[in-house]
Order: structure tokens, then C-alpha cells, then sequence
């Protein structure tokens, strides 16, 4: 069976354990309205129906919460999410920003330590040689 041919099959069963599900007339799960319900009622593993199968999963939870794939809800989720990704790389430049500084001072302060120190240092006057 070639891999597109799979799909189809996959997608099929699929469709047709949603259809069991939301109708209540389960025939290989005990009827629950979850993923891990669909996947036993299509006999799709539940790896390969959230890999290739996402798409169904979103129809599937559509029908069974009452809540529509795109609800103002979901909108607004996905829209406040998307500024909290926002934010946080926002975030991240601040604080790479503020790690050069604290690095900069950091070089600053041990250039002033060094240069304070210079001035405590006694100088030792010149050794004389000895002449053989």
C-alpha cells in the first residue's frame, strides 16, 4: 500500500469513528469523547493520528465541545497568545541587552580596580650590578 493510499484509508477510518463517537454508537472504545477514544475507536494509533491526522483531531474536538474551529473564542486565545510571543522576544532582546552591560561594567570595574591598585604599588629603586 503506498503511503498516499495509507492516508486515505487512515483518513476514512478516521471519519468514520468521529461519526460513531459523536452518535454514542461506539463498536472497539468505551465511547468517551477524547482522543485516545477516537484513535482506539478508528484504530489509528494515537501517534500517528496527532502526526498526520491534526487536522481531523481539530474537526473532532469542534464537534464534541460545541465550540466552532473558528470561534471568536479561539481567535482571541491565538490573538493573545500571539502577543505573549511577542512579548517575550521582546523580553529576551532586554536581557541580551542588559548582559552586555553588566559585561561592559564588569570590565570597567576591574580596569578601575587594576588602575587603584597601580597607585599602592611601591616601586623597587634599580638593582646595581657588580663588576667582576
Amino acid at each position: 500500500m503506498t503511503p498516499a493510499a495509507r492516508a486515505d484509508e487512515e483518513r476514512r477510518l478516521i471519519a468514520e469513528a468521529v461519526q460513531r463517537l459523536v452518535a454514542r454508537t461506539p463498536q472497539r472504545s468505551d465511547g468517551k469523547l477524547t482522543i485516545a477514544t477516537l484513535a482506539a475507536e478508528s484504530g489509528v494509533s494515537r501517534q500517528r493520528l496527532s502526526e498526520y491526522h491534526a487536522d481531523l483531531i481539530t474537526e473532532f474536538r469542534a464537534q464534541t465541545t460545541g465550540v466552532p474551529v473558528g470561534s471568536p473564542a479561539i481567535s482571541a486565545l491565538s490573538a493573545q497568545l500571539a502577543d505573549a510571543h511577542e512579548r517575550i522576544r521582546e523580553l529576551e532582546a532586554a536581557n541580551t541587552a542588559l548582559d552586555e552591560k553588566i559585561r561592559t561594567l564588569c570590565a570597567v570595574i576591574a580596569e578601575l580596580t587594576h588602575a587603584i591598585s597601580a597607585a599602592n604599588v611601591v616601586a623597587l629603586p634599580a638593582r646595581k650590578r657588580r663588576s667582576p
